[in-house]
């Protein structure tokens, strides 16, 4: 997955485990105990940081 192609784009957690091969909600509660983030949260912070790359 390209990330500076989806960074203005809206991405779901089942296009994002299409590609990591996860199960939705298993990556649901691992982002959550390991960042302390909802997926929104930890995918908003994340186009945040990466948004000045591009």
């Amino acid at each position: 997955m390209d990330p500076g192609k989806h960074v203005q784009n809206t991405l779901t957690v089942e296009e994002i485990t299409d590609n990591v091969s996860l199960n939705a909600n298993y990556l649901t509660r691992l982002l959550k105990h390991c960042t302390g983030m909802t997926t929104l949260q930890f995918l908003t912070s994340l186009k945040s940081k990466l948004l000045p790359c591009f």
